[in-house]
């Protein structure tokens, strides 16, 4: 049902991510075939995460986040992004996943942080 408050709310939450992608083109065009290749899947139950080949979001967090802060958004696709061509989701067996999770993303986040990105820049706390 297209006047359904639901239905127009997830179709602007797509909306938000390819904004945010294009954003990130926009400023990283080298990584274009990366940016593309996740196809956007809604999943209520997640914030934001990948598995290599979809991006889970959950729309009601996507629209409240970049509301609050654009930035927010557009660090957490590029995030999911650079943990797919770290090979950070690809992880061999005797791996403890707790340690291995917190080591990617200090190591994506710090790459984050050395792209020097204005539109990606987030307030710490």
């Amino acid at each position: 049902m297209e006047n359904d408050p639901h239905s127009r709310a997830r179709a602007l939450a797509q909306e938000v991510l390819g904004l945010a992608r294009s954003t990130l083109l926009a400023d990283l065009r080298f990584l274009s075939p990366a940016l593309c290749r996740l196809g956007l899947c809604e999943d209520p139950q997640l914030l934001f995460a990948t598995d290599g080949q979809r991006l889970y979001y959950g729309y009601v967090d996507v629209l409240r986040r970049w509301q609050a802060d654009r930035a927010f958004v557009l660090r957490r696709y590029l995030h999911a992004v650079l943990h797919c061509l770290f090979c950070h989701p690809f992880v061999g067996e005797g791996i403890d996943p707790l340690l291995w999770d917190l080591a990617c993303d200090i190591a994506t986040e710090a790459a984050i942080d050395e792209l020097e990105l204005p539109c990606v820049q987030i307030e710490r706390y």
